[in-house]
């Protein structure tokens, strides 16, 4: 991760966090940054700009929030339990499960739903 001096727009330091950082949140005096990759929250601190604690979450984070002093996270099951299964589809309109020829509404929110995986 990197912190931009707003006056100078140059990098003013390079942190190193977890795999696949998505997101990122401030507050109660941290910076706050998931990492999709390896399920796990740094929390950095600003003043030194190093990671002080990590936290295992379980899954995939890929939101962050503060409020009220409060860190709220939001996270996607772990690849593990994401796997295999039938979907059964009734519609009276055609759908392209192709995501090169989808591009349709209907198809489109079929393909978003069964072909994540394809390409995480």
């Amino acid at each position: 991760m990197s912190r931009i001096d707003g006056a100078s727009a140059a990098v003013a330091a390079t942190v190193t966090v977890g795999q696949g950082p998505s997101s990122i949140a401030v507050g109660g005096g941290s910076v706050w940054v998931s990492n999709e990759l390896d399920g796990t929250v740094s929390r950095i601190d600003p003043g030194t700009n190093t990671v002080i604690k990590t936290i295992e979450v379980g899954g995939a984070p890929s939101g962050l929030a503060v409020v009220g002093g409060a860190l709220w996270v939001t996270a996607r099951g772990a690849g593990s339990v994401h796997r295999g299964g039938t979907l059964n589809l009734v519609t009276d309109v055609p759908v392209a499960p192709d995501p090169a020829i989808g591009y349709d509404p209907v198809s489109w929110s079929v393909i978003t739903m069964t072909n994540d995986g394809l390409v995480a």
